[in-house]
């Protein structure tokens, strides 16, 4: 019983987890062009 939960449990988390990271990239990098957009609109306010 165990032991197929496991097994059932880890084909569930496997693309949950690859989607999660492929999110997370994408997250980070519209972050990361948020704040250049941010600092560019700063530095020509200046």
């Amino acid at each position: 019983m165990v032991e197929s939960f496991s097994l059932w449990g880890f084909l569930w988390a496997l693309p949950v987890l690859v989607v999660d990271r492929r999110f997370a990239a994408v997250r980070k990098e519209a972050e990361a062009r948020h704040v250049a957009n941010l600092e560019a609109s700063l530095t020509a306010k200046h």
